[in-house]
């Protein structure tokens, strides 16, 4: 049961003492799920503001759990998301490799921003995210990773497939996208072609940074709760015409 020490409150109270086992309960209750859907509102707008998400489902993840019943001392209200992931945003967490490659790490030059903008605030461009990612499979054996460098690109701009996985000799590794490159070149590098990243995938374990975003949610809230609690016990005052 929360307590608000404030002579407004405490004069309301009195005056509902009358019917205390009756509208106490359903004041309270009240006050605590008008207070969670205040925070949930506050939560979606954190996300709205701090996460780049790829859809709706983030935001709809925000769930109340309303407080029931009219025994006070049980009464609670839960404000959570069921999405796991955003567990991680709160207190920080750490993201390890599933296959044998690493985990796959959007780059800025994938989301339009260029080469370099951080941090990335948009999601990558649909060609570039790794569901719509295709890789053709080796025609050619290389000699040398220089090599199996060049024949990639060339294989690249000819087919018109320009999306590549290469592993370089410098333990980065990731799917890349050739820029530019004329056809009809007869060996060596494709004129004017360029490499740019765009799912980066060399590290094994990628580090969560704590983004608090319920936390900050739940004290503003909280802060709206004494005049939650008087409009409800208002409420309850005039429903039941205690005051004339």
């Amino acid at each position: 049961m929360f307590r608000i020490d404030d002579k407004e409150t405490k004069r309301l109270e009195k005056h509902l003492g009358v019917l205390k086992d009756r509208a106490f309960p359903f004041a309270t209750k009240e006050t605590l799920n008008r207070t969670a859907f205040v925070a949930q509102k506050m939560y979606k707008r954190n996300i709205q503001r701090k996460l780049i998400t790829r859809n709706k489902y983030t935001e709809q993840s925000i769930r109340v759990e309303m407080a029931k019943g009219l025994n006070i001392r049980n009464q609670m209200s839960v404000v959570g998301s069921t999405a796991d992931y955003m567990e991680d945003q709160e207190f920080s967490g750490t993201k390890r490799k599933t296959g044998k490659h690493g985990v796959a790490i959007t780059t800025s030059f994938a989301s339009g921003e260029g080469r370099g903008a951080q941090p990335r605030k948009r999601l990558a461009k649909k060609k570039n995210k790794m569901r719509n990612i295709k890789l053709k499979n080796k025609k050619r054996v290389a000699k040398t990773a220089k090599q199996a460098l060049l024949f990639k690109v060339q294989d690249a701009v000819t087919s018109g497939n320009r999306t590549i996985f290469h592993r370089f000799t410098n333990s980065r590794q990731g799917i890349l996208r050739v820029v530019g490159g004329r056809k009809g070149f007869k060996r060596g590098w494709p004129k004017g072609a360029k490499l740019e990243m765009i799912q980066d995938l060399s590290k094994a374990t990628v580090f969560i940074p704590k983004t608090p975003l319920l936390k900050p949610a739940y004290e503003k809230a909280t802060k709206q709760m004494p005049r939650i609690y008087r409009d409800s016990l208002r409420y309850q005052i005039k429903k039941h015409n205690i005051l004339k």
